[in-house]
């Protein structure tokens, strides 16, 4: 798709957490990004993305939906931004359906928001554009 673009870059050396309680949607967003070469992790809920921060390598963007049972998005970055400070998170891209989508990722203060439904070069695109900012 779109790694054909990024011809200096190396996927795989980046990680990408997603984070959302739709398992057919985290499953095409993990297929999708492991094709691109990116190293994925997914979780399909709040705890879930929690206990997997104290088993994986500090990931290089956070990709969230908001609204989840248990613990939502916000709440989720809320508890990293705690583990890793807040000038340690990484990039987070906020994926939702909400009509409050963008007002709601700026009050999150997430670097990047994508409205759902999204295509999968959008998303990647948007990936690229918080790792590698001006290269996207």
């Amino acid at each position: 798709m779109l790694k054909r673009l990024f011809g200096n870059h190396k996927p795989e050396e980046y990680s990408v957490l997603v984070l959302d309680d739709d398992p057919g949607l985290v499953h095409m967003i993990v297929n999708m990004l492991r094709s691109e070469g990116f190293v994925v992790h997914a979780a399909t809920s709040g705890d879930e993305a929690l206990k997997l921060l104290d088993q994986i390598p500090r990931p290089n963007v956070f990709v969230l939906d908001l609204k989840m049972p248990g613990i939502t998005g916000d709440e989720f970055l809320e508890r990293a931004r705690i583990r890793y400070g807040k000038n340690a998170i990484p990039p987070v891209l906020l994926l939702t359906a909400s009509k409050e989508g963008e007002a709601k990722a700026d009050e999150m203060a997430a670097n990047d928001f994508l409205p759902k439904p999204f295509n999968g070069e959008e998303l990647v695109r948007h990936i690229w554009g918080l790792i590698e900012p001006g290269e996207a």
